[in-house]
């Protein structure tokens, strides 16, 4: 029996220029209002379905950006939907109102259903879907050390 020969250019390449009968989508968070609000408030307790799809498929991409937020400032606040102007406050001015919840990432549930199963196939805190176990998220540092490694012999100095 032989080996089946396997040519680059004529499987892998070769038909990735080839028409296939798919088709792509996505699901965002859009503003339908025309708006500049691309984002939803999960408030402690309440659940958001990011997407209910029918259909074979594979999920190739996540993009979140959790606000991590316990009490919404003013600029978190609709002006449109209040019916007043209100002025946005920046955070770097040493106006906080928003109260950060330091576990955040440990504090929220992901959970993930396929083919209308009753029961989760993904049951993860948010951190641990991502890979934010330590709850740190991208704007601080987690501290990472190395052992600094020493010299055999001690440098001469002239």
């Amino acid at each position: 029996m032989s080996t089946p020969s396997f040519s680059l250019g004529d499987d892998l390449l070769g038909r990735a220029a080839q028409c296939r009968r798919a088709s792509s989508a996505r699901v965002a968070s859009w503003d339908h209002s025309g708006l500049n609000e691309d984002a939803f408030t999960v408030m402690p307790g309440e659940t958001a379905v990011l997407a209910d799809l029918e259909g074979p498929g594979a999920i190739t991409h996540l993009w979140f950006v959790p606000g991590c937020r316990v009490v919404l400032g003013p600029g978190l606040f609709d002006a449109h939907k209040a019916g007043t102007a209100m002025v946005e406050f920046d955070n770097a001015l040493g106006y906080n109102w928003e109260v950060s919840d330091p576990d955040f990432y440990r504090n929220v549930l992901s959970k993930m259903y396929w083919d209308d199963q009753e029961q989760p196939a993904v049951v993860a805190p948010l951190g641990g879907v991502f890979g934010v176990g330590n709850s740190i998220g991208f704007g601080r540092r987690a501290r990472h050390e190395r052992p600094r490694r020493r010299r055999s012999r001690p440098q001469q100095r002239s």
